[in-house]
């Protein structure tokens, strides 16, 4: 929000000043036009000419009157909600009262009617008269989110808790109006007309006076789908129309701004004229002045309406428009700093989005198909609102004071702990319905492992056991076993890592990690975890290695901490990589701008350190403890900033795993890991929502304005460096912007660390007497002071990143596999009685196989699940899949349940015109077959009817 520290400027008393118009309106002289224009720096330097030519202007102008609100920003959440319910009472009564004011848009965004109608839910007839007659226009989002952090699942139940929200009060505003959101992925069109919104508007992410910026535009997503773009034109956007509402004689002044600065970018004679502001109510004079401006500009005339009616008014005359295509967020107004502030906010939403989109819903759902374990529909919702309430554009940019960040940080808690419950609660479910062998025989105690993509994997899975204090048989301490070894059930030994109580933290818990192989596709397998006799293969440390290699890959680290990476399988060598970068960086969280000449740590000499080296992959931890940096608060003053790093080779797996762990005692800087690469490209590749699309590289000789005219680029989980014969891919989540410039010798990737950053904006504590308040303090929470702690890997690769097929390894870092079990203190002691009773809970043996998969994917390469759930409305599982190549391909889905019916349905989960068309059959075996084609980066959702379940009751259980 460029203009937030001063739009309100607008609103000084100053306005009092000037000229109070006559009573009787008459069409204005060039007198009154002089001193109307002179009355703001944006038309005071018109000539006489010109400003006639304003008057003499014909147009027909939407006014679109509305509010913009921010959730929270310079005050708390519940701060907000105080002005809200004022807000939207003024409102109501309004709109009761005055039929000539026929429209209020409530910022698109739902939530606002749901917070205020909790507080007043007394008021909820009078909402749904106004809603249902589109006098208050609600929706389609539930919150106004960041979209290019968000992910694509995110951005669908976004609108889906939002559309279903607004209908709970009548109906939903069906068109994508977003009034200052920081730019808008690729996909977004794709998205909308996934949910029947053929519309959308937007501020931020057009480039001002680009030959494509105009009134109205068609934007294209990444498959070619299209929707019809209202632009907000002009250096002010959505309070171009916007004057202080007790000085009615200003309207002249701002229509005048609006006139010089929208008409150039009309694309026929109807202009948008946007009548609101951050909090602002309705102007109830509005009607009234806009008859006089009529009267006074006899040209234009003026209508109370809707977004949808202006762009339907535009488009009914056929006019020539022009087409945008993917990312849309132009430097000048989509304050491309928002993206790289406060990354502890944006690893913590990944986190939280991950847990729900792969684990908590696809696992509730099998266990209420499979088990008859009611699916926690209000749960979910309560976890996702959660996320909703910060992706809110400010939260998610870092923008806000202090105080509603740490709200932020309790959400997030709050929303990871209930998909983590619930994802045990789903997988625990299940494994009581596999047979297994004795689930409490603790000597050979089974462990089921699930995977949650769609295709099978190999990889580390890492779970706590419990030592004989919680339960284990007395018979480990007696027969002296010291250790354990997981097998499969065939009895192969797996290469397993144990550390025993007391070296973990945990003294009564071992820490087990063992390599499950061969993992179905959306399946599960069973391994056995055996106690044996001998000794736990501890971590060791040792200061003198410095090469470490696994099957696939080797790895050798040089002094200065950098490490020299070699594909075994190609032979290829990346030399050089993973060396530090930082440089001084201006500014707040909106903007990020880079200071002087970059350091790094290339010059420093590291600690090198083998501190795991056993059957499960080896680690290094390299730490530079003497780089020193500007503090930035003192000329000349330097203060230590040390950085540790683990990099890890698992067996088996061919990847790099990073953690990094830098303090941070510096202000306004920008700390990244550089990973060069030698080949000479242009561009490269990088994934996001529902998608990957080719980017520049940034030269600094030659940048490529546009969207990538800022140097940090948006992106999601991975990004690409690759010549088409060899590449090095970075996977990455949490960290939503890359940047990748040329260098000596090819090209480089840049991965930020954190940005320190100043806080937002003026403090309006000053106008509070002393002692302030607590929820006015403000402190240096953007700045990023203390640890902050990343996670990151590489996989080197021939061929380009089709061939490769990144979005599976980059999927396979971000989505572990989930081990599950039974203990016995799963069961409900407190509801069951004492500590005695524990003896006599066992439970069920189990009618599934121990190794399934429950869905498999044929055909083409590319297909990702994006999401498996239970349907809102229905007993039926929603899948949605998306194709992540470019190229159109045909996919069979094989799915282990019998459907009693299978329909391709929008992104409401319901039936309608346009979706993908499907064949599905059942196989003798009685699964499911669905088959179908899908355009390159094309999105499908299907609503697979089931034989609804017999509900459980699973009252001896905790889980």
């Amino acid at each position: 929000m460029i203009y937030k520290n001063v739009r309100f400027s607008f609103f000084l008393p100053v306005f009092l000043l000037f000229t109070v118009l006559s009573a009787n309106s008459a069409p204005a002289t060039l007198e009154q036009l002089r001193q109307w224009a002179s009355h703001r720096e944006w038309t005071r330097d018109l000539s006489d000419e010109e400003l006639l030519k304003l008057s003499k202007a014909e147009f027909e102008c939407f006014v679109i009157s509305h509010t913009h609100w921010d959730k929270e920003w310079r005050f708390s959440i519940e701060q907000h909600n105080l002005r809200l319910v004022k807000l939207i009472d003024n409102t109501i009564d309004m709109l009761e009262k005055d039929p000539e004011f026929t429209r209020f848009v409530l910022d698109g965004q739902s939530s606002l009617i749901k917070d205020y109608l909790d507080t007043r839910p007394e008021m909820r007839e009078r909402v749904e008269n106004l809603v249902k007659t589109d006098r208050l226009l609600v929706g389609p989002l539930y919150t106004q989110t960041d979209f290019l952090v968000s992910s694509g699942e995110e951005i669908v139940r976004n609108l889906l808790l939002g559309i279903q929200t607004a209908r709970d009060v009548g109906k939903s505003m069906m068109y994508g109006y977003t009034a200052d959101n920081f730019g808008f992925c690729a996909q977004m069109p794709q998205i909308y007309q996934g949910f029947g919104i053929p519309y959308a508007s937007m501020y931020r992410g057009t480039e001002p006076g680009a030959p494509e910026y105009k009134s109205v535009f068609e934007w294209e997503a990444l498959d070619g789908t299209t929707v019809h773009v209202g632009n907000l034109t002009g250096p002010s956007a959505y309070l171009m129309f916007t004057w202080p509402y007790d000085v009615p004689e200003l309207a002249e002044h701002y229509l005048m701004k609006s006139l010089h600065y929208i008409i150039p970018y009309a694309v026929n004679d109807k202009l948008l004229l946007m009548a609101g502001s951050d909090a602002t109510e309705p102007n109830p004079d509005l009607p009234k002045v806009l008859e006089r401006l009529h009267d006074e500009f006899p040209g234009l005339t003026f209508h109370i309406a809707s977004h949808k009616e202006f762009v339907d008014a535009v488009l009914a005359d056929n006019p020539d428009i022009p087409t945008l295509k993917g990312t849309l967020r132009h430097s000048a107004h989509s304050c491309t700093g928002a993206i790289s502030g406060r990354l502890k906010l944006k690893r913590e939403n990944a986190e939280a989005y991950t847990t729900i989109e792969h684990f908590a819903e696809p696992y509730s759902a099998l266990a209420w198909m499979m088990c008859g374990r009611r699916y926690p529909h209000t749960s979910f919702e309560k976890a996702w609102a959660f996320l909703f309430e910060n992706l809110s554009h400010d939260d998610m940019a870092g923008y806000c004071f202090d105080q509603a960040h740490e709200h932020n940080h309790v959400r997030y808690f709050e929303s990871n702990r209930i998909a983590e419950t619930l994802a045990i609660r789903g997988t625990k479910t299940i494994v009581e319905k596999i047979k297994t062998p004795d689930k409490y025989d603790f000597l050979h105690k089974p462990i089921v492992v699930f995977n949650s993509l769609a295709w099978d994997r190999t990889d580390a899975v890492e779970f706590w056991m419990p030592d004989q204090e919680f339960g284990i048989d007395p018979s480990l301490r007696s027969l002296e076993y010291k250790n354990f070894q997981v097998t499969d059930l065939e009895g192969n030994n797996l290469p397993t890592h144990v550390i025993a109580p007391g070296k973990s933290g945990h003294s009564q818990m071992f820490r087990i990690r063992f390599l499950a192989k061969d993992i179905p596709s959306f399946g599960y397998k069973t391994f056995l975890v055996n106690a044996v006799e001998d000794e736990a293969n501890y971590d060791v440390h040792k200061d003198d290695v410095r090469e470490i290699e696994n099957e696939f890959l080797k790895i050798k680290f040089n002094d200065n901490g950098t490490f020299d990476l070699t594909d075994k399988e190609s032979g290829i060598a990346y030399p050089g990589l993973h060396y530090f970068e930082d440089q001084t960086s201006r500014g707040g969280i909106l903007t990020c701008s880079f200071n002087g000449e970059p350091s790094t740590s290339l010059e420093q000499r590291a600690e090198i350190e083998l501190v795991e080296d056993n059957p499960m992959g080896k680690t290094v931890r390299v730490s530079l403890p003497d780089w020193l940096i500007p503090s930035n608060r003192k000329d000349g003053e330097m203060v230590p900033m040390p950085i540790t790093s683990y990099i890890t080779l698992i067996t088996g797996v061919k990847r790099v795993d990073i953690y990094t762990e830098a303090e941070n005692n510096a202000s306004f800087h920008f700390l990244r890991a550089a990973f060069p690469v030698a080949v000479d490209v242009k561009t490269f590749m990088a994934g996001e929502q529902f998608g990957a699309q080719a980017l520049p590289v940034y030269d600094h000789k030659n940048p490529p304005g546009g969207p990538w005219g800022h140097e940090v680029y948006p992106h999601l989980d991975w990004c690409d460096l690759t010549d088409g014969k060899i590449g090095l891919a970075l996977f990455d989540r949490g960290t939503p912007n890359i940047s990748v410039y040329p260098c000596e010798g090819g090209t480089r990737m840049l991965l930020p660390m954190f940005r320190s950053a100043g806080s937002p904006g003026a403090d309006i504590r000053h106008s509070l007497p002393y002692p302030r308040f607590s929820t006015e303090d403000r402190s240096e929470g953007a700045q990023q002071f203390g640890t902050q702690r990343v996670y990151y890997s590489l996989y080197p690769h021939e061929g380009d990143w089709l061939s490769s097929q990144l979005f599976k390894h980059s999927l396979n870092k971000h989505s572990r596999l989930w081990p599950a079990t039974l203990w016995k203190n799963d069961r409900a002691k407190w509801q069951a009685g004492p500590y005695g009773f524990e003896p006599y809970y066992q439970p069920p043996e189990g009618d599934l196989p121990p190794t399934q998969s429950l869905m498999d994917v044929t055909g083409s390469e590319g297909l990702v699940l994006s999401a498996f759930k239970k349907a809102e409305e229905s007993d039926a599982i929603v899948v949605r899949f998306f194709n992540s190549t470019p190229n159109e391909g045909h996919f069979k889905i094989s799915f282990f349940e019998p459907a009693l019916d299978v329909k391709s349905v929008n992104m409401l989960e319901e039936e309608a015109e346009n979706t993908t068309p499907i064949n599905w059959k059942l196989t003798d075996s009685k699964q499911t077959e669905v088959e179908f084609d899908l355009r390159g980066f094309g999105i499908i959702t299907l609503r697979m009817a089931v034989k609804a379940p017999e509900i459980g009751h699973w009252r001896q259980t905790v889980y």
